[in-house]
């Protein structure tokens, strides 16, 4: 939910979610006249807030969050608003066995994976772990793999470009560290269910401490600020594609994290992702 206030030509809100929660590095953008005029991010205390405007002139004000349905709204004096948490879509995949046995209900259960259609704002970073393995340390990568998809009711945006990057981890934290691979901008070029980058030709191999593959959305600038209306009658950023990931199990060692756009000056840091575990693998030489 929102809370605005006009005063001294500023326009303040305070971002919450359906528990009451603050909510924190949302991205809130003020427009007229279908231009957007200034751009910030909400603080830890879910807080933002635009200077130097007037009361009377005709905004239109939007929230857009990794986590919930983009909101557009005019702001309005002591008005309380929702962000609503994103619905995700479930697909039945089917699990076959070596060994016919009837199944139980325990078995069609298991047999089920909730796959999670993500949609990314501009900027936004999301890394997923590759543990290591015997199979693997010490193997050159060939390829980065990513399971790319349309969403929000949008069509072709699974085609749109961003940049495919190799992140080392922080052993203490678990997090994505240092980046020592950052393509040019790539994209999907026909419907297939696995993009691949290929980079065999750089000779990055999987160290013993595991790397993580990442996926970097593109800036608003290089995006042009193209959007277009989603299902719940918001805006989503269309030149965007979106990113295909398994519902989030806290056993699963291919944690996911992402990365919010911040503006010169502020501090990024990698939040662990706790919706899901992004499609995004590397392939190997044999």
């Amino acid at each position: 939910m929102f809370i605005f206030l006009y005063c001294n030509g500023q326009i303040t809100g305070t971002l919450y979610n359906e528990l009451n929660l603050p909510v924190e590095n949302a991205s809130v953008f003020l427009l007229k006249d279908k231009d957007t005029l200034h751009t910030t991010i909400s603080d830890r205390n879910g807080f933002f807030e635009f200077n130097n405007f007037s009361d009377k002139e005709d905004f239109v004000l939007i929230a857009s969050h990794i986590g919930y349905e983009t909101l557009r709204t005019r702001p309005a004096k002591e008005k309380i608003y929702f962000l609503v948490s994103k619905q995700y879509l479930l697909n039945k995949v089917d699990i076959s066995s070596e060994i016919k046995e009837k199944k139980s209900f325990v078995n069609r259960i298991l047999g089920t994976i909730i796959n999670i259609t993500t949609h990314f704002s501009y900027g936004v970073e999301c890394a997923t772990f590759i543990p290591p393995t015997l199979k693997n340390t010490g193997k050159k990568i060939k390829s980065l793999k990513y399971q790319l998809v349309d969403g929000y009711g949008m069509k072709n945006n699974k085609y749109q470009p961003f940049r495919a990057c190799i992140y080392t981890i922080d052993t203490i934290t678990g997090k994505p560290k240092e980046k020592i691979y950052r393509s040019e901008k790539v994209r999907m070029t026909k419907n297939q269910k696995w993009f691949y980058v290929h980079i065999d030709s750089l000779d990055i191999t999987m160290p013993k401490e595991g790397l993580f593959v990442a996926f970097e959305a593109l800036t608003r600038e290089e995006a042009h600020n193209k959007q277009v209306g989603s299902r719940d009658g918001g805006l989503v950023d269309a030149i965007l594609p979106s990113l295909r990931g398994k519902v989030y199990n806290p056993n699963n060692p291919n944690k996911s994290y992402v990365k919010h756009f911040v503006y010169p000056g502020e501090i990024s840091h990698w939040e662990l992702y706790r919706t899901s575990h992004f499609y995004m693998e590397f392939e190997f030489e044999d």
